[in-house]
Protein backbone atom coordinates (compact mmCIF):
# COMPACT_ATOMS: atom_id res chain seq x y z
CA UNK A 1 0.00 0.00 0.00
CA UNK A 2 1.31 3.41 -0.90
CA UNK A 3 1.83 5.61 2.17
CA UNK A 4 -0.65 8.46 2.57
CA UNK A 5 0.52 12.04 2.34
CA UNK A 6 2.52 13.03 5.42
CA UNK A 7 3.30 16.59 6.46
CA UNK A 8 6.84 15.57 7.45
CA UNK A 9 7.52 14.34 3.89
CA UNK A 10 6.33 17.65 2.47
CA UNK A 11 8.41 19.77 4.78
CA UNK A 12 11.53 17.76 3.90
CA UNK A 13 10.71 18.22 0.22
CA UNK A 14 10.32 21.95 0.77
CA UNK A 15 13.95 22.23 1.80
CA UNK A 16 14.98 21.44 -1.75
CA UNK A 17 15.93 24.30 -4.08
CA UNK A 18 12.85 25.90 -5.71
CA UNK A 19 12.62 28.44 -8.53
CA UNK A 20 9.66 30.33 -7.08
CA UNK A 21 8.81 31.49 -3.55
CA UNK A 22 5.26 32.17 -2.39
CA UNK A 23 4.96 34.29 0.75
CA UNK A 24 1.74 33.90 2.73
CA UNK A 25 1.26 36.86 5.07
CA UNK A 26 -1.26 35.45 7.54
CA UNK A 27 -1.84 38.35 9.94
CA UNK A 28 -2.52 38.29 12.94
CA UNK A 29 -5.56 40.58 13.17
CA UNK A 30 -4.86 44.08 14.51
CA UNK A 31 -1.16 44.00 13.66
CA UNK A 32 -1.12 46.58 10.89
CA UNK A 33 -2.23 44.05 8.28
CA UNK A 34 -4.54 46.43 6.43
CA UNK A 35 -1.84 49.11 6.33
CA UNK A 36 0.66 46.60 4.93
CA UNK A 37 -1.83 45.46 2.28
CA UNK A 38 -2.41 49.05 1.16
CA UNK A 39 1.34 49.66 1.13
CA UNK A 40 1.97 46.58 -1.02
CA UNK A 41 -0.75 47.47 -3.50
CA UNK A 42 0.45 51.07 -3.80
CA UNK A 43 4.04 49.97 -4.41
CA UNK A 44 3.72 47.22 -7.00
CA UNK A 45 6.28 48.93 -9.27
CA UNK A 46 8.80 49.11 -6.44
CA UNK A 47 8.24 45.43 -5.68
CA UNK A 48 8.74 44.53 -9.33
CA UNK A 49 12.12 46.29 -9.32
CA UNK A 50 13.04 43.96 -6.46
CA UNK A 51 11.90 40.78 -8.24
CA UNK A 52 8.72 40.57 -6.15
CA UNK A 53 4.99 40.75 -6.89
CA UNK A 54 1.91 41.40 -4.79
CA UNK A 55 -0.36 38.88 -6.49
CA UNK A 56 -3.31 40.14 -8.50
CA UNK A 57 -4.83 36.66 -8.28
CA UNK A 58 -8.17 36.92 -6.38
CA UNK A 59 -7.07 40.16 -4.74
CA UNK A 60 -10.14 42.02 -3.49
CA UNK A 61 -9.92 45.23 -1.45
CA UNK A 62 -6.12 44.89 -1.38
CA UNK A 63 -6.19 41.40 0.19
CA UNK A 64 -6.56 37.71 -0.68
CA UNK A 65 -9.13 36.60 1.88
CA UNK A 66 -10.98 34.51 -0.73
CA UNK A 67 -8.26 31.87 -0.40
CA UNK A 68 -8.97 31.50 3.32
CA UNK A 69 -12.75 31.81 3.08
CA UNK A 70 -12.94 29.04 0.48
CA UNK A 71 -11.32 26.68 2.98
CA UNK A 72 -13.57 27.77 5.84
CA UNK A 73 -16.68 27.38 3.71
CA UNK A 74 -15.65 23.84 2.73
CA UNK A 75 -14.98 23.11 6.41
CA UNK A 76 -18.47 24.24 7.42
CA UNK A 77 -17.42 27.41 9.25
CA UNK A 78 -20.34 29.81 9.64
CA UNK A 79 -19.04 32.56 11.91
CA UNK A 80 -17.34 35.72 10.61
CA UNK A 81 -17.73 34.71 6.97
CA UNK A 82 -19.07 38.17 6.02
CA UNK A 83 -21.52 36.79 3.49
CA UNK A 84 -18.93 34.78 1.56
CA UNK A 85 -20.72 32.50 -0.91
CA UNK A 86 -18.39 32.04 -3.89
CA UNK A 87 -18.77 28.63 -5.58
CA UNK A 88 -15.08 27.80 -6.20
CA UNK A 89 -13.65 24.96 -4.15
CA UNK A 90 -10.40 25.41 -2.19
CA UNK A 91 -8.73 23.00 -4.60
CA UNK A 92 -9.74 25.14 -7.59
CA UNK A 93 -8.61 28.39 -6.00
CA UNK A 94 -5.31 27.18 -4.61
CA UNK A 95 -4.47 25.33 -7.80
CA UNK A 96 -5.08 28.61 -9.62
CA UNK A 97 -2.85 30.44 -7.15
CA UNK A 98 0.02 28.00 -7.64
CA UNK A 99 -0.32 28.24 -11.43
CA UNK A 100 -0.22 32.03 -11.07
CA UNK A 101 3.01 31.80 -9.05
CA UNK A 102 4.59 29.42 -11.57
CA UNK A 103 3.82 31.78 -14.46
CA UNK A 104 4.83 34.98 -12.64
CA UNK A 105 7.72 36.98 -14.09
CA UNK A 106 8.99 37.47 -10.52
CA UNK A 107 10.67 34.90 -8.32
CA UNK A 108 8.81 36.13 -5.21
CA UNK A 109 5.01 36.30 -5.09
CA UNK A 110 3.14 37.55 -2.04
CA UNK A 111 -0.47 37.13 -0.87
CA UNK A 112 -1.91 38.56 2.32
CA UNK A 113 -4.96 38.06 4.52
CA UNK A 114 -5.41 38.13 8.28
CA UNK A 115 -8.19 35.60 7.75
CA UNK A 116 -5.51 32.91 7.34
CA UNK A 117 -4.79 33.20 11.05
CA UNK A 118 -8.17 31.66 11.95
CA UNK A 119 -7.14 28.30 10.53
CA UNK A 120 -6.04 26.89 13.89
CA UNK A 121 -9.53 27.31 15.36
CA UNK A 122 -11.05 24.89 12.84
CA UNK A 123 -9.60 21.34 12.58
CA UNK A 124 -11.44 20.54 9.35
CA UNK A 125 -9.97 23.65 7.77
CA UNK A 126 -6.48 22.49 8.74
CA UNK A 127 -7.04 19.20 6.91
CA UNK A 128 -8.06 21.09 3.78
CA UNK A 129 -5.06 23.43 4.08
CA UNK A 130 -2.77 20.39 4.20
CA UNK A 131 -4.45 18.95 1.12
CA UNK A 132 -4.26 22.08 -1.02
CA UNK A 133 -0.70 22.82 0.09
CA UNK A 134 0.45 19.52 -1.41
CA UNK A 135 -0.53 20.87 -4.85
CA UNK A 136 2.22 23.49 -4.54
CA UNK A 137 5.06 21.20 -3.50
CA UNK A 138 7.26 22.55 -6.30
CA UNK A 139 7.02 26.06 -4.82
CA UNK A 140 8.95 27.28 -1.78
CA UNK A 141 6.11 28.46 0.49
CA UNK A 142 7.02 30.84 3.30
CA UNK A 143 4.79 32.11 6.10
CA UNK A 144 5.01 35.60 7.64
CA UNK A 145 3.07 36.35 10.84
CA UNK A 146 2.93 39.32 13.19
CA UNK A 147 1.92 39.06 16.85
CA UNK A 148 1.28 41.72 19.46
CA UNK A 149 1.25 41.58 23.25
CA UNK A 150 -1.74 39.34 24.18
CA UNK A 151 -3.58 41.81 26.42
CA UNK A 152 -3.30 44.57 23.82
CA UNK A 153 -4.37 42.17 21.09
CA UNK A 154 -7.48 40.99 22.95
CA UNK A 155 -8.59 44.54 23.71
CA UNK A 156 -7.95 45.66 20.14
CA UNK A 157 -9.79 42.69 18.62
CA UNK A 158 -12.74 43.24 20.97
CA UNK A 159 -12.82 46.87 19.84
CA UNK A 160 -12.87 45.65 16.22
CA UNK A 161 -15.73 43.22 16.86
CA UNK A 162 -17.81 46.00 18.43
CA UNK A 163 -16.97 48.33 15.52
CA UNK A 164 -18.06 45.68 13.00
CA UNK A 165 -21.37 45.25 14.81
CA UNK A 166 -20.75 41.62 15.72
CA UNK A 167 -22.89 40.14 18.54
CA UNK A 168 -20.58 40.39 21.57
CA UNK A 169 -20.97 40.57 25.34
CA UNK A 170 -18.80 42.46 27.81
CA UNK A 171 -15.04 42.21 27.20
CA UNK A 172 -14.33 39.38 29.64
CA UNK A 173 -17.36 37.33 28.62
CA UNK A 174 -16.50 37.78 24.94
CA UNK A 175 -12.97 36.49 25.55
CA UNK A 176 -14.25 33.57 27.65
CA UNK A 177 -16.88 32.28 25.26
CA UNK A 178 -17.12 34.10 21.91
CA UNK A 179 -13.64 34.89 20.55
CA UNK A 180 -11.93 32.16 18.59
CA UNK A 181 -9.10 30.66 20.62
CA UNK A 182 -6.45 31.84 18.14
CA UNK A 183 -6.78 35.31 19.68
CA UNK A 184 -5.32 34.24 23.02
CA UNK A 185 -3.52 31.00 22.07
CA UNK A 186 -0.80 31.94 19.60
CA UNK A 187 0.46 28.36 19.64
CA UNK A 188 -2.88 27.18 18.29
CA UNK A 189 -2.85 29.97 15.68
CA UNK A 190 0.59 29.07 14.34
CA UNK A 191 0.44 25.27 14.67
CA UNK A 192 -1.26 24.55 11.29
CA UNK A 193 1.36 26.56 9.44
CA UNK A 194 4.23 24.95 11.33
CA UNK A 195 2.83 21.45 10.84
CA UNK A 196 2.05 21.84 7.14
CA UNK A 197 5.00 23.91 5.95
CA UNK A 198 7.63 23.16 8.60
CA UNK A 199 9.01 25.39 11.38
CA UNK A 200 11.84 26.62 9.14
CA UNK A 201 9.25 28.16 6.79
CA UNK A 202 7.52 30.30 9.45
CA UNK A 203 8.74 33.82 10.25
CA UNK A 204 7.15 35.50 13.29
CA UNK A 205 7.68 39.19 13.98
CA UNK A 206 6.52 41.38 16.89
CA UNK A 207 4.03 44.13 16.11
CA UNK A 208 4.95 47.40 17.80
CA UNK A 209 2.21 49.95 18.47
CA UNK A 210 2.74 53.02 16.32
CA UNK A 211 5.17 51.32 13.95
CA UNK A 212 2.89 52.14 10.99
CA UNK A 213 3.33 55.85 11.63
CA UNK A 214 7.09 55.57 12.02
CA UNK A 215 7.29 53.40 8.85
CA UNK A 216 9.15 50.77 10.87
CA UNK A 217 6.45 48.20 10.13
CA UNK A 218 6.95 48.50 6.38
CA UNK A 219 10.73 48.26 6.69
CA UNK A 220 10.44 45.21 8.93
CA UNK A 221 8.01 43.46 6.60
CA UNK A 222 10.10 44.07 3.49
CA UNK A 223 13.16 42.74 5.29
CA UNK A 224 11.39 39.37 5.54
CA UNK A 225 11.34 39.39 1.72
CA UNK A 226 15.01 40.34 1.54
CA UNK A 227 14.14 43.89 0.43
CA UNK A 228 15.33 47.15 1.99
CA UNK A 229 12.94 50.08 2.43
CA UNK A 230 14.34 53.08 0.53
CA UNK A 231 14.26 56.62 1.89
CA UNK A 232 12.28 57.80 -1.14
CA UNK A 233 10.31 56.37 -4.03
CA UNK A 234 7.60 54.48 -2.15
CA UNK A 235 4.07 55.49 -1.17
CA UNK A 236 2.50 55.12 2.27
CA UNK A 237 -1.16 55.01 3.37
CA UNK A 238 -2.27 58.57 4.08
CA UNK A 239 -4.05 57.64 7.31
CA UNK A 240 -4.78 54.66 9.51
CA UNK A 241 -6.98 52.46 7.27
CA UNK A 242 -8.56 50.66 10.22
CA UNK A 243 -8.66 53.01 13.24
CA UNK A 244 -10.02 51.70 16.53
CA UNK A 245 -13.04 53.20 18.24
CA UNK A 246 -12.33 55.83 20.87
CA UNK A 247 -13.20 54.95 24.47
CA UNK A 248 -16.36 57.08 24.28
CA UNK A 249 -17.56 55.59 20.98
CA UNK A 250 -16.69 52.13 22.25
CA UNK A 251 -18.85 52.59 25.37
CA UNK A 252 -21.80 53.83 23.32
CA UNK A 253 -21.40 51.07 20.77
CA UNK A 254 -21.40 48.42 23.51
CA UNK A 255 -24.63 49.79 24.95
CA UNK A 256 -26.29 50.02 21.54
CA UNK A 257 -25.29 46.48 20.57
CA UNK A 258 -26.34 45.21 24.00
CA UNK A 259 -29.87 46.51 23.43
CA UNK A 260 -30.47 43.73 20.85
CA UNK A 261 -31.69 46.19 18.23
CA UNK A 262 -32.17 44.96 14.66
CA UNK A 263 -28.87 45.34 12.82
CA UNK A 264 -30.00 48.21 10.51
CA UNK A 265 -31.40 50.10 13.51
CA UNK A 266 -28.22 49.46 15.52
CA UNK A 267 -26.05 50.73 12.64
CA UNK A 268 -28.17 53.85 12.18
CA UNK A 269 -28.13 54.51 15.92
CA UNK A 270 -24.37 54.01 16.05
CA UNK A 271 -23.86 56.57 13.28
CA UNK A 272 -25.95 59.11 15.20
CA UNK A 273 -24.01 58.41 18.38
CA UNK A 274 -20.68 58.83 16.57
CA UNK A 275 -21.90 62.09 15.07
CA UNK A 276 -22.72 63.36 18.55
CA UNK A 277 -19.21 62.59 19.79
CA UNK A 278 -17.58 64.06 16.67
CA UNK A 279 -19.57 67.25 17.23
CA UNK A 280 -18.23 67.44 20.77
CA UNK A 281 -14.68 66.99 19.51
CA UNK A 282 -15.17 69.92 17.13
CA UNK A 283 -15.76 72.21 20.13
CA UNK A 284 -12.07 72.07 21.10
CA UNK A 285 -10.51 75.50 20.67
CA UNK A 286 -6.97 74.09 20.79
CA UNK A 287 -5.31 70.67 20.51
CA UNK A 288 -5.94 68.69 23.72
CA UNK A 289 -3.04 68.35 26.16
CA UNK A 290 -2.45 65.90 28.97
CA UNK A 291 -3.34 66.20 32.63
CA UNK A 292 0.37 66.22 33.49
CA UNK A 293 1.00 69.17 31.16
CA UNK A 294 -1.86 71.13 32.71
CA UNK A 295 -0.70 70.36 36.27
CA UNK A 296 2.90 71.36 35.47
CA UNK A 297 1.86 74.65 33.92
CA UNK A 298 -0.62 75.44 36.71
CA UNK A 299 2.02 74.87 39.38
CA UNK A 300 4.61 76.93 37.48
CA UNK A 301 2.11 79.77 37.23
CA UNK A 302 1.59 79.73 40.99
CA UNK A 303 5.30 79.65 41.65
CA UNK A 304 5.59 82.86 39.62
CA UNK A 305 3.54 84.59 42.31
CA UNK A 306 6.44 84.29 44.75
CA UNK A 307 8.34 86.91 42.76
CA UNK A 308 5.54 89.48 42.89
CA UNK A 309 5.89 92.13 45.67
CA UNK A 310 2.13 92.50 45.91
CA UNK A 311 1.35 88.78 46.16
CA UNK A 312 -0.83 87.81 49.13
CA UNK A 313 -1.25 84.13 48.20
CA UNK A 314 0.50 81.48 50.31
CA UNK A 315 1.72 79.42 47.38
CA UNK A 316 2.81 76.50 49.56
CA UNK A 317 -0.65 75.91 51.02
CA UNK A 318 -2.50 77.06 47.91
CA UNK A 319 -1.16 74.31 45.65
CA UNK A 320 -2.36 70.79 46.31
CA UNK A 321 -2.07 69.36 42.79
CA UNK A 322 -4.74 68.75 40.17
CA UNK A 323 -6.90 65.71 39.53
CA UNK A 324 -8.73 66.20 36.24
CA UNK A 325 -9.59 62.70 35.05
CA UNK A 326 -13.22 61.88 35.77
CA UNK A 327 -14.61 58.52 36.78
CA UNK A 328 -15.02 56.65 33.44
CA UNK A 329 -18.38 55.27 34.60
CA UNK A 330 -19.70 58.79 35.19
CA UNK A 331 -18.43 59.94 31.80
CA UNK A 332 -20.10 57.00 30.10
CA UNK A 333 -23.36 57.65 31.95
CA UNK A 334 -23.30 61.32 30.93
CA UNK A 335 -22.56 60.47 27.31
CA UNK A 336 -25.39 57.97 27.27
CA UNK A 337 -27.77 60.50 28.85
CA UNK A 338 -26.85 63.08 26.20
CA UNK A 339 -27.47 60.57 23.46
CA UNK A 340 -30.80 59.44 24.91
CA UNK A 341 -31.97 63.03 25.24
CA UNK A 342 -30.98 63.64 21.61
CA UNK A 343 -32.90 60.55 20.51
CA UNK A 344 -35.95 61.55 22.56
CA UNK A 345 -35.85 64.99 20.96
CA UNK A 346 -35.57 63.45 17.48
CA UNK A 347 -38.50 61.14 18.24
CA UNK A 348 -40.59 64.05 19.54
CA UNK A 349 -39.90 66.02 16.37
CA UNK A 350 -40.89 63.05 14.23
CA UNK A 351 -44.10 62.50 16.20
CA UNK A 352 -44.94 66.21 15.95
CA UNK A 353 -44.48 66.10 12.16
CA UNK A 354 -46.61 62.97 11.98
CA UNK A 355 -49.32 64.55 14.13
CA UNK A 356 -49.39 67.70 12.01
CA UNK A 357 -49.60 65.58 8.87
CA UNK A 358 -52.51 63.59 10.29
CA UNK A 359 -54.29 66.77 11.36
CA UNK A 360 -53.87 68.25 7.88
CA UNK A 361 -55.18 65.09 6.23
CA UNK A 362 -58.16 64.90 8.59
CA UNK A 363 -58.93 68.58 7.99
CA UNK A 364 -58.77 68.02 4.23
CA UNK A 365 -61.11 65.02 4.50
CA UNK A 366 -63.55 67.00 6.65
CA UNK A 367 -63.60 69.89 4.16
CA UNK A 368 -64.19 67.48 1.29
CA UNK A 369 -67.03 65.82 3.23
CA UNK A 370 -68.64 69.20 3.91
CA UNK A 371 -68.44 70.06 0.24
CA UNK A 372 -69.99 66.73 -0.72
CA UNK A 373 -72.84 67.24 1.74
CA UNK A 374 -73.60 70.67 0.29
CA UNK A 375 -74.00 69.11 -3.12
Amino acid sequence: MEPSFQVADKTLFKRQKKNKTLYLHIGHFKTGTTALQLFLEKNRSFLALNDAEYAEFKRVHCKHSVLAFSIYKAAGVGQLMHGYAKPETPQELWSGLFDYVRSSRRSKVLVSSEEFMRMGAHPKAIDILSEVAAMGSDIDIRIIAYLRQPQAHLQSWYNQLVKMGEPVLDFDETVYGIMEEVHFDYGLALKPWIDVFGPEAVTVRPYVEGSKDSKALYADFLSALGISLPDTGVHYPKQDPNPRLSAEKMALAQMIRGANLPKPVAEWTQKRASKLLDTQDSLHIRPPITQQDIATRAEAGLQLLRSLPGNAVDVGSFWNGLTLDEDPALKEARQLTKFLLMEIHALRQRLNKTEISFEQRIEALENRLKQDLKK
